[in-house]
């Protein structure tokens, strides 16, 4: 799960795969806008079959809070 995770997370970012960790921040760390975040989204629902409501994405701060989001989503 991590490393899919962190393969999508590398797509949106020039941060090196190998320096992407459970704790990487998206906005902080990453620096992502906020379109690349929505996309990025998008990225997970399709890799991982779940739908994530806009107002979840808040809650989808770090690499280590998206792993768990996907695997106790519904």
């Amino acid at each position: 799960m991590f490393e899919k995770v962190v393969n999508i997370i590398s797509a949106y970012t020039e941060l090196p795969k190998e320096q992407i960790t459970e704790d990487t921040n998206m906005l902080t760390d990453l620096g992502l806008q906020s379109i690349d975040f929505i996309d990025m989204i998008c990225d997970f629902e399709e890799e991982f079959e779940k739908v994530v409501p806009e107002r979840d994405f808040r809650k989808l701060t770090t690499v280590k809070k998206i792993i768990e989001y996907i695997e106790n989503s519904e």
